[in-house]
Formats: structure tokens, C-alpha cells, sequence
């Protein structure tokens, strides 16, 4: 299971309205690629 930052977290959770789907998707693209540049 992938975890996510609280802030992230938060957002997902409905505490941010604002945030888009694709904003999501886009962190996510960013977050593996920072996983796999750091193995």
C-alpha cells in the first residue's frame, strides 16, 4: 500500500474541496518516479 503524505492525505479526505483529480494523478506520477530515482 503506497502512503501518501497527511497533506495529501487530508485533501483525499475532503478537507481541500479544490483538489482535483488530476492534481492527484500528477502527484502520484511524481512520487513513483522519485521512488524508483532513489532505489
Amino acid at each position: 500500500m503506497i502512503r501518501f503524505p497527511r497533506s495529501v492525505i487530508g485533501s483525499v479526505d475532503g478537507s481541500n474541496g479544490d483538489y482535483s483529480a488530476r492534481e492527484f494523478r500528477l502527484f502520484t506520477i511524481l512520487w513513483l518516479k522519485s521512488r524508483l530515482w532513489l532505489q
